[in-house]
């Protein structure tokens, strides 16, 4: 295709598919994200358990949603398939872990297994 349509149309492309891969990632993944931020979880110096939990449950709740409905999509070309779930899954799981980590004394000592697990099973979703 490069020789028929030549240089300059295959590098316009290119950007073209690299904005598109940028924007879907802010557009899809900003959201999930903005479920991790710390902003209004302290009071006082005290953790609010109650939205730190409602937090949890909409980062999975929508970590759900997105992981659902995009395991149906087909991505032909490997390259970019590839570097989709390598740059997604550095975004989600390097902004989980210290979110988690920070908050991780908040749950009884009980569930710090099954919160380890939880994470696992996320990463393991993430690599499909």
């Amino acid at each position: 295709m490069i020789t028929l349509m030549g240089d300059p149309w295959a590098r316009k492309r290119s950007s073209d598919l690299r904005n598109y891969q940028t924007n879907y990632k802010r557009e899809t993944w900003t959201k999930l994200l903005q479920c991790l931020s710390h902003e209004g979880l302290n009071v006082n110096g005290k953790v609010m358990k109650s939205v730190l939990k409602q937090r949890f449950k909409s980062f999975n709740s929508m970590f759900g949603e997105i992981h659902n409905s995009q395991t149906t999509w087909v991505v032909s070309d490997k390259q970019l398939q590839s570097e989709l779930r390598m740059s997604i899954s550095a975004i989600v799981i390097l902004a989980y872990r210290p979110f988690m980590g920070s908050f991780i004394q908040v749950f009884t000592p009980g569930r710090q297994k099954e919160r380890r697990s939880v994470r696992e099973r996320k990463k393991e979703r993430l690599e499909i």
